[in-house]
């Protein structure tokens, strides 16, 4: 399976791979990407090359401190706070030949975010339909 996350954050979209560690833990991970939300297939595009950025095994990282300075630091965000207070999430997963976009709830604060339930949205690994699918599940996230 691989494992990417969405953020719609200032009129962009931020992507980014999850992998995971040796230890069993998902990390952020390389690529972050940006997308335009106007342009779909570009959006899909960067889905697509986010999902190929995930990986199983590998090290944990020497530091904890903020895994996810990268994705801010890209966003050009101030600060953590200032990102993940205003941001809405999607959390993607593909499996076989079926990607699931799954909108997220911020918990405020370091509390990170939950699933919706009964929210997702499945598509297939088609730039364009992914794309669109991920612009629709970003609407639903809080």
């Amino acid at each position: 399976m691989q494992l990417a996350e969405a953020f719609e954050w200032q009129g962009r979209i931020f992507l980014h791979a999850y992998s995971k560690t040796t230890a069993g833990f998902s990390v952020l991970s390389q690529p972050i990407l940006g997308a335009d939300p106007r342009d779909p297939q570009e959006v899909g595009r960067a889905i697509l090359l986010a999902l190929a950025g995930s990986k199983e095994g590998v090290p944990l990282p020497s530091i904890w401190d903020d895994v996810s300075a990268p994705l801010i630091k890209f966003a050009g965000a101030k600060s953590r706070s200032a990102f993940y207070s205003y941001a809405r999430c999607v959390r993607i997963r593909c499996q076989g030949d079926g990607v699931t976009f799954t909108p997220m709830r911020h918990l405020g604060g370091r509390k990170g975010y939950e699933p919706l339930k009964g929210k997702d949205r499945s598509s297939l690994p088609d730039s364009a339909d992914l794309g669109s699918t991920l612009l629709s599940a970003l609407q639903d996230a809080e």
